[in-house]
């Protein structure tokens, strides 16, 4: 089988370093070569990584990845391994997939902030809970900044939610969303339409009461001041249907660069027609009445 038939295959460090401390010949390995989601077994030979139907490819470098990198990813792609991470010319901002837990999925750093939460957890962990958050929603829900998909996803697998539309302006995230192996269902689920582009425009064209509930996940304030604002948030009443809820994600109260931001974010939500907020996990909730 050719390179072209496979998929993009990965190494986090934890595999990177069991391939790099096999010594023998002729070693048979269980590797995941797609994050954690299901084991291969191959044998090493002579440098090579080789699988079942002598499909073969070369063993990384050495050093790929440093000894205290917990980290960095490898993707096998155009015939080697290399680092997975992206430079974005528009925003001169580096964009890097990171390995967070064994058998979890990969968060997002875009110049070193994080797009999940993960401390003391994992990116699926923080999607639940923002999920939850968001509480018991039906119909079609609008996932404003899709990010890895993994929000879109989740919501697309209840029964409760008829279709999912999610929004993402990064043209490199999306083909970091079409490599990345927990990403996958994002094109492949029916009930999901992907948009590609900026929320504070795509909302405009949206419908009255076209959405039973809206998850607003947007990058901190300094990066994208617009999904902060009154206009934004007026939109997302008008699009919501009645009983429709709203998560708002605003980042942990604790920390000093974000001290007030929940407040304010209900202080703005309630100016334009919510008549119930409160605080809940790293954001705030609103219903529509």
């Amino acid at each position: 089988m050719s390179a072209i038939d496979y998929p993009p295959l990965f190494l986090d460090p934890i595999e990177y370093r069991k391939i790099l401390q096999t010594k023998h010949q002729d070693s048979s390995l269980n590797i995941s070569f797609n994050l954690g989601l299901t084991k291969t077994r191959v044998l090493l030979r002579k440098g090579f990584i080789i699988f079942e139907n002598n499909y073969e490819i070369p063993v990384p470098e050495q050093n790929l990845i440093r000894e205290e990198d917990k980290r960095t990813v490898l993707i096998f792609k155009h015939g080697c391994w290399q680092k997975w991470i992206y430079y974005d010319q528009v925003s001169d901002q580096f964009i890097k997939p990171v390995f967070v837990l064994p058998h979890k999925p990969p968060t997002v750093e875009i110049s070193g902030i994080k797009m999940h939460v993960t401390e003391n957890q994992d990116p699926m962990k923080d999607t639940m809970l923002k999920i939850q958050a968001l509480g018991n929603v039906r119909g079609k829900v609008f996932d404003t900044c899709c990010g890895l998909g993994y929000t879109a996803i989740f919501l697309a697998n209840l029964r409760s939610v008829s279709q999912v539309l999610c929004a993402e302006i990064s043209g490199i995230i999306i083909s970091i969303c079409r490599e990345n192996p927990w990403s996958r269902k994002l094109f492949e689920l029916p009930k999901i339409n992907l948009i590609a582009g900026n929320t504070a425009e795509i909302i405009g064209t949206i419908p009255d009461k076209s959405f039973g509930g809206i998850l607003h996940d947007p990058p901190r304030y300094a990066l994208s001041p617009d999904l902060y604002t009154e206009e934004l948030y007026s939109h997302f009443f008008r699009i919501l249907s009645r009983r429709g809820r709203l998560y708002h994600y605003t980042g942990n109260p604790k920390k000093e660069q974000r001290r007030g931001l929940a407040e304010r974010t209900m202080s703005r939500l309630k100016s334009v027609g919510f008549s119930q907020t409160k605080k809940v996990y790293q954001g705030v909730v609103a219903q529509k009445l």
